[in-house]
């Protein structure tokens, strides 16, 4: 395939990412309190860690003990968060961060790989990123998966420079 075929191939009408966005985010805008099951959870710890100086009881029984694990990048975000936003509002910003990082890193890998339909990935990953998973709350694992879409797709583009590549591998 030419490279200008495939850029035709990979190229999206300019109407299909917003209309995506917009069904990504319709679900945060119609309800109070997202229906997911133990989302919540997540959010009470971030607003414990992010505000637990002002309430003793708290102080006392929560303490942060981190190291390096895979869901501390989902925690420093959620209290950075939790800082500028009610916990209700903060829910939804967390919830629509990690459905943008999936829709743009799944759409960054479509367009590394060459696949010939743009169009049907970015449908048909909107319909997909309101999954189980997300309604029982493991934020941490689609934020991940996401960022993993990401680090493949930059891998791939870079792979003919491997240092680069290995890089933002590690990085991503």
């Amino acid at each position: 395939m030419k490279p200008a075929d495939r850029a035709q191939t990979t190229r999206f009408p300019t109407w299909l990412v917003p209309f995506c966005l917009l069904l990504l985010t319709i679900p945060l805008f119609v309800t109070p309190v997202l229906p997911l099951i133990d989302f919540y959870n997540h959010v009470a710890r971030f607003f414990i860690f992010s505000d637990g100086s002002g309430h003793p009881d708290f102080a006392r029984n929560y303490l942060v003990n981190w190291r390096l694990v895979p869901n501390l990048g989902l925690d420093a975000i959620g209290m950075a968060v939790m800082q500028i936003a009610s916990p209700l509002i903060g829910a939804k910003l967390i919830v629509a961060l990690i459905l943008f990082v999936q829709f743009f890193g799944l759409l960054a890998l479509n367009r590394v790989l060459g696949a010939r339909n743009g169009v049907a990935t970015a449908l048909l990953g909107t319909a997909v990123l309101f999954s189980y998973i997300l309604n029982w709350g493991f934020a941490n694992f689609l934020l991940a998966t996401g960022l993993g879409f990401w680090g493949v797709a930059a891998w791939l583009r870079l792979r003919d420079r491997p240092v680069i590549a290995i890089l933002s591998g590690v990085v991503i």
